[in-house]
């Protein structure tokens, strides 16, 4: 029931946010990684959704500073035999901030809260990103860390990189 009321807080945020973005303040991106770290043996892919929402913009003519929150999950790979689990999804909730450079390039990091929806307990999320601006399309490469605060069989971090594609309103 606690995530339950996690996930409707921060959907409701995030639609809260969209209804006043302003022109290129909010981006929604989908990504798709490959697990490494200690969970690559058991873990065959990884996929998600994060929705920002810039509450400054060209600080400094190169800085802008926001929120972001997200859903991501760890699909296992039940074929390994390893390990016969449920998949392992977490919703994001993070400061997010983004140095822009010459040519549409970027360097994005999230730093906040991952809450663990399945058998795993949340923990601290981390996700640097490298990528380019079109005018309305993004394309980064990413990297997700969470710590997990769960004992027993899902007692390991949880780390990916990946590749994302986005929009930004």
């Amino acid at each position: 029931m606690k995530n339950c009321k996690t996930l409707l807080l921060i959907l409701t945020l995030s639609f809260g946010l969209s209804s006043f973005a302003q022109y290129k303040n909010f981006e929604a991106s989908v990504h798709l990684g490959i697990p490494s770290g200690e969970v690559e043996d058991f873990i065959n892919i990884v996929y998600g959704l994060d929705l920002t929402y810039y509450l400054s913009n060209d600080i400094g003519g190169i800085i802008d500073l926001g929120i972001t929150g997200g859903y991501t999950e760890f699909n296992y790979d039940t074929k390994g035999g390893l390990i016969d689990a449920d998949d392992a999804s977490f919703m994001k909730v993070a400061a997010a901030g983004k140095l822009n450079f010459q040519n549409n390039v970027y360097f994005n990091t999230d730093l906040g809260y991952a809450f663990g929806l399945d058998q795993v307990n949340g923990g601290l999320y981390f996700s640097p990103k490298i990528g380019y601006h079109f005018d309305s399309f993004l394309v980064h490469v990413y990297y997700t860390y969470i710590r997990n605060s769960s004992s027993g069989i899902n007692d390991f971090d949880y780390t990916s990189v990946g590749i994302g594609f986005g929009i930004r309103l």
